[in-house]
């Protein structure tokens, strides 16, 4: 049993995210905080409100590179969907929170085009997007407090054709108080979420929520890429076989499963371009890749009840002879489970298409696989993987070619997306 609540889970991982993502940095943060406050002023209800604020903490999850990025920075944003787009498909599924998925897809909608949806959600995506705005027009190098006329001068410009004039009033009332300055600069996510979640989503966290939260994540961690799309919903059926193979509980089984969903969280971390690099790494992007375990430990560990699970997908780049990382553990510092893990991520990525080479086969990869973990001191491990490898890759190719389907499915609508400007 986890011993902990679902909020506590989203609070944690939302906050994480928005920490450690290369592309959006505080941007999750700083807009949520907006929304809030714009969105009580509005006088939205608390449902309404929990709704928006939670879009705003993870409405650009779908902005791939560094140069979407570079492009979401314009006040006047040329073709927003293709991020919209991606981002409602990351989120589709998210327990309990259905609406999300549907406020980040249109929260770039003009409010000219606010009956093309229902109008609950025309108000809460085009709140967000003057959240958004507001945030992108703040600079740095100026005090926060000292902008506000400037800011309101240029959105209310763009009422009513992209912005609601109910909402730009609203912003107008928030924009003169100290408060709505200060907390941008210095409320917390985990505050923010705090004061907008209440006794919202205090379920007790069982190993049935935790994996179909991970399945959401594992979108989200794995879309970034082509070559990722289906690597972590490979490794969580390697892990979860081969645990079964190797006589584990069927709880922990069902743990290391989730453990493969999210071994690879930490990658929010690492910008796509280096994820994607079809040479070589260089030492410094080798470096930035390493760091993607710690993030994992970081966000996974800082959740209550699941510390074996945050271990095992923590530590699956560990070796015997403590070279590996970001702990350099050794020898029975590292168990059957996180042995598993290791082996299932390995496994996995040798059978898999990458940017600098083509998939190996199921002798080579066992091979080579077995090369690596040469000085495994747990042998069952190593044994039952031989014995059973076949259906290894048989159960890992499943799983992945029935998300890549739907990967290339979404990946085609986010392609025709960029021909769409409104």
């Amino acid at each position: 049993m986890i011993y902990s609540s679902y909020k506590e889970l989203l609070t944690t991982v939302v906050e994480s995210m928005d920490l450690i993502n290369v592309i959006l940095k505080n941007h999750h943060r700083r807009t949520a905080v907006i929304a809030y406050h714009i969105g009580k002023e509005y006088g939205l209800e608390i449902d309404d409100l929990r709704l928006l604020v939670m879009s705003a903490a993870v409405h650009d999850v779908g902005a791939l590179t560094i140069v979407e990025r570079d492009e979401l920075l314009k006040l006047d944003v040329e073709n927003p969907f293709p991020h919209s787009y991606l981002g409602s498909v990351m989120l589709e599924g998210l327990p309990y929170l259905e609406g999300i998925s549907e406020i980040v897809r249109n929260h770039h909608l003009k409010w000219k085009y606010a009956y093309l949806l229902d109008p609950k959600t025309s108000v809460l995506c085009n709140l967000l997007h003057l959240a958004d705005r507001v945030d992108i027009l703040l600079q740095n190098d100026i005090n926060i407090n000292q902008q506000a006329y400037t800011i309101y001068d240029q959105l209310s410009k763009m009422s009513p054709h992209i912005f609601s004039p109910i909402g730009i009033r609203a912003f107008s009332k928030c924009s003169n108080k100290d408060v709505f300055w200060l907390d941008i600069e210095h409320m917390s996510m985990q505050l923010l979420l705090n004061l907008v979640l209440g006794d919202a989503l205090e379920l007790e966290l069982d190993l049935n929520l935790l994996e179909s939260f991970a399945k959401t994540l594992s979108k989200i961690i794995d879309f970034r890429s082509e070559f990722t799309a289906t690597h972590s919903q490979g490794v969580s059926a390697v892990a979860y076989n081969l645990a079964m193979f190797c006589g584990l509980s069927e709880e922990k089984c069902i743990k290391l499963r989730i453990a493969g969903l999210l071994h690879d969280i930490g990658k929010l971390g690492i910008s796509t371009e280096i994820l994607e690099k079809s040479g070589p790494l260089s030492k410094i992007e080798y470096n930035e890749m390493k760091t993607h375990s710690y993030y994992t430990y970081t966000i996974l560990s800082s959740i209550q009840g699941i510390n074996d699970i945050a271990k095992w997908a923590s530590a699956h780049h560990e070796k015997q002879d403590g070279s590996g990382y970001p702990f350099s553990l050794k020898h029975d510092e590292i168990g059957v489970e996180e042995t598993i893990l290791a082996f299932s991520d390995v496994f996995t990525a040798l059978i898999e298409e990458r940017p600098y080479r083509v998939g190996m086969n199921l002798d080579d990869a066992i091979a080579s696989t077995l090369s690596i973990f040469k000085d495994c001191e747990h042998v069952d491990v190593t044994k039952n993987f031989v014995e059973n490898a076949q259906q290894l890759e048989i159960v890992c190719k499943s799983a992945q070619l029935k998300i890549m389907d739907y990967y290339h499915i979404i990946m085609a609508r986010y392609s025709d997306t960029f021909q769409i400007h409104i």
